[in-house]
């Protein structure tokens, strides 16, 4: 139609049309980018490992094995990243879901570390990525842990909602979810991590059909509340 309504129908579908290429090629540039990473990461992880055991040979190597830790600590953790982008940039149709007890995911990231207090049932399971339900409860964990203002963190799940709480407080200014926004953690001069933590926990969610809610009030801190269907459609 060459009226209002066949111009404003011929703009809308243009304007579609430019979002769904933005929206393919930033999935393109994220596998791209992920593929890219994980050959100089495989090295670094292999030349940690032979200098570990260099190491081992030489007088007061006992004075490097912290930094050496840290560092092959911290190639794991990019690795991990990595696999998760890799993930993210798939279609969320392509994503293969299956049974993951959420409970024992909670208690396997929260082990050994007193300052969560878990409030979970013995099992419960939802329908969910493995690799992406671990990284969203281990990134809201570490995220509460760093920010927290009293050192405490209480962790809830009741059915297939998960609550974390802490003693912070976050700017009503500022998005957490936003991607490469970081604030700064209790006694740091500089903001730490890359920013990519809760954005990652948002796509995670979204993938699983879920929802992400946060609530901070002055001295009542900040919850942040996860919903994973237990069953998709």
């Amino acid at each position: 139609l060459d009226d209002e309504v066949g111009v404003l129908a011929r703009a809308i579908a243009s304007r579609e049309e430019a979002l769904r290429r933005f929206v393919q090629r930033e999935s393109f540039f994220t596998g791209d980018v992920s593929h890219e990473l994980r050959t100089p990461l495989t090295v670094m992880q292999g030349g940690l490992e032979v200098l570990e055991l260099q190491l081992e040979r030489l007088p007061g190597s006992e004075r490097c094995a912290p930094t050496v830790e840290r560092l092959q600590r911290t190639v794991r953790d990019m690795s991990a990243t990595v696999g998760i982008l890799l993930l993210l940039a798939r279609r969320p149709e392509n994503i293969e879901l299956e049974p993951v007890d959420l409970a024992l995911l909670v208690r396997d990231t929260a082990q050994g570390q007193d300052c969560f207090s878990l409030e979970l049932p013995e099992s419960r399971e939802v329908q969910a990525q493995p690799a992406l339900a671990g990284i969203v409860v281990k990134n809201l964990l570490d995220n509460a842990r760093l920010y927290s203002e009293n050192g405490r963190v209480a962790v809830r799940l009741d059915e297939h909602v998960l609550q974390v709480r802490n003693a912070g407080r976050i700017p009503e200014d500022l998005d957490i979810f936003a991607r490469g926004v970081r604030a700064r953690a209790r006694g740091d001069a500089t903001p730490g991590g890359s920013g990519l933590g809760l954005s990652i926990v948002k796509h995670a969610v979204a993938y699983h059909h879920g929802t992400v809610q946060l609530e901070s009030q002055p001295g009542k801190g900040t919850t942040i509340t996860v919903t994973i269907p237990r069953k998709q459609s």
